[in-house]
This record gives C-alpha cells, sequence and structure tokens, in this order.
C-alpha cells in the first residue's frame, strides 16, 4: 500500500516513544501544538515522571497518520 510505505518513511530513524518534539517534528508543528493536541486527546500519548513530560508511541502516531489522511484518487470522470 503506497499510503502506508510514505508513512513509514516519514516516521523511518524515530524512536518507538517519542517526545512531544519529536512528533511536532514529523508533523511539522510546533512541540506546544503537540501538548495541546496530547491533553486534549487528539493524538494518543501518556505522561511519564515527576514533570508529567508527555510521550507518544511512534506506532500509534503511524495509525493516527493513516486514519487521518486524505484520500486521493483519480476519477475516471
Amino acid at each position: 500500500m503506497h499510503q502506508v510505505n510514505e508513512i513509514d518513511a516519514l516516521l523511518a530513524g524515530y524512536p518507538e516513544v517519542m517526545t512531544p518534539a519529536e512528533v511536532a517534528a514529523v508533523l511539522r508543528v510546533e512541540a506546544q501544538t503537540v501538548v495541546k493536541w496530547l491533553g486534549e486527546n487528539h493524538l494518543s500519548g501518556f505522561q511519564v515522571g515527576p514533570k508529567r513530560s508527555w510521550r507518544a508511541f511512534r506506532s500509534e502516531l503511524r495509525q493516527y497518520l493513516q486514519a487521518n489522511r486524505n484520500q486521493w484518487g483519480v476519477t475516471s470522470e
């Protein structure tokens, strides 16, 4: 599947557990935007440590990108 290969290429080289800054780099947004989305449950993530820092699994980000990707296609018209 072409879409999956593009998403895999986009996420290549990132660790399985990603920081908001790493997620932001993939999505090309600010890290604070990612933190906001995590807090609002727009993205899946979890908090760790005494400062409750956010983390996200690369595999869940991959699923999110796949599920929310615009579908491009060629019609016969």
